[in-house]
């Protein structure tokens, strides 16, 4: 069979630390619906949306403007494959 290999390996998200507006981007052949929601540090969801990810590269830019200055967490998921990052803003 395939060996399966983690869709969010090649995962980018920049600028780190940002002013608010952020770019994600990855490289990787699992298709399907994308779900992204960002947290506060303190664990308030902010934000969640659904992409349908149907191209091998995928990046999408993010608007976190006029949120506060601190940790916020990414969390993506795509099949049953799901990843965190911290994004700092500043």
């Amino acid at each position: 069979g395939i060996a399966e290999s983690d869709p969010f390996s090649s995962l980018k998200i920049y600028p780190n630390p940002s002013t608010g507006m952020f770019t994600f981007e990855m490289n990787n052949q699992v298709y399907g619906d994308l779900n992204l929601t960002i947290f506060t540090g303190d664990g308030i969801k902010i934000m969640n949306i659904k992409y349908e990810k149907n191209t091998q590269y995928f990046f999408k830019q993010i608007d976190l403007s006029g949120q506060n200055e601190g940790t916020y967490l990414i969390k993506l998921q795509i099949d049953k494959h799901i990843s965190s990052r911290k994004l700092i803003i500043n």
